[in-house]
């Protein structure tokens, strides 16, 4: 079963990440980048050309060197729906199938918003 946030598709959620290691890698090559991030240089060149999915681990490892939320990371998602820079996430799977990814910003922005993570539309 594929998981997406909201009603974007997974395809939609890659170009974004690949967008965000494009601007993030800068000009370090691929290695480079790789060893700063804890994978192989070809990984980066893989999820920068969409032809391989990204993980949780792999998400959480951004937001730690680059010191971000998903929402930085997709930006689409977040997007001002709630009037403060954030909209509420739906997940399409159980929270516990994408625990590690979710900041505590995003989690508290959709409960504070009276959405519910999990809840299939």
């Amino acid at each position: 079963m594929e998981w997406h946030f909201g009603h974007t598709p997974r395809v939609e959620l890659d170009e974004q990440l690949a967008k965000f290691i494009r601007a993030r890698r800068g000009e370090k090559n691929y290695e480079e980048f790789g060893r700063l991030i804890g994978c192989s240089g070809s990984t980066v060149h893989r999820l920068e050309n969409r032809n391989q999915n990204f993980t949780r681990e792999l998400l959480n490892k951004l937001k730690q060197t680059f010191r971000c939320t998903l929402a930085d990371i997709f930006p689409h998602e977040f997007n001002g729906h709630n009037g403060n820079g954030t909209r509420p996430v739906r997940l399409q799977r159980p929270l516990a199938a994408f625990p590690a990814a979710c900041s505590g910003t995003a989690e508290s922005s959709a409960r504070a918003a009276g959405s519910t993570f999990g809840a299939a539309e």
